[in-house]
């Protein structure tokens, strides 16, 4: 556990500055796909027992230190897209959503899992988790809002004024 916490904390910290450099809509898209496939590849490691338990070891920190700057992204772009006076509101519900989710629903669900001992099940829940990571990529790469070099206040002008021009019918 100790190598994954350590992944945990590098990869926001070496990774994290991108985010705002080169823009959190297409690190959000990097960060989740790059992380997704690589959950796939240890994947297909484990089912076909590839590698060794250091080489899965060391998979597994890549894949956490790619991971974890996406999940501490997420919940600072969500707030980006409402007016200011909704932000804290926003990022409160999607904390309890993701909170409630992926804290009390996915340990459950993949508990029962790995409960099983069954490779195949384990197998299964790695690409069910991958395909999520991946599509929750595609989501914010496709729906997000470019914030690079952009103020929060400008960023939700924006954003506000897309959605005047949706109501009128000039998008």
């Amino acid at each position: 556990m100790i190598p994954l916490s350590v992944a945990s904390f590098l990869g926001p910290l070496f990774i994290g500055k991108y985010f705002d450099s080169w823009g959190r809509r297409k690190m959000i898209f990097l960060t989740f796909c790059l992380s997704g496939s690589l959950l796939l590849l240890q994947s297909i490691v484990f089912m076909f027992e590839i590698f060794s338990f250091t080489t899965i070891q060391c998979l597994w920190f890549v894949i956490f230190f790619v991971a974890s700057p996406a999940a501490s992204s997420a919940h600072m772009t969500i707030s980006e897209i409402f007016p200011l006076e909704m932000r804290s509101q926003a990022m409160a519900i999607f904390f309890s959503c993701g909170l409630g989710i992926g804290g009390v629903v996915a340990p459950s669900l993949y508990g029962s899992f790995v409960s099983s001992r069954s490779r195949i099940s384990i197998f299964f829940s790695y690409i069910m988790a991958a395909v999520i990571m991946i599509g929750a990529g595609l989501f914010g790469y496709f729906f997000g809002v470019d914030a690079e070099n952009k103020s929060l206040e400008e960023i939700s002008k924006n954003v506000n004024e897309m959605d005047e021009e949706e109501k009128e019918g000039k998008v």
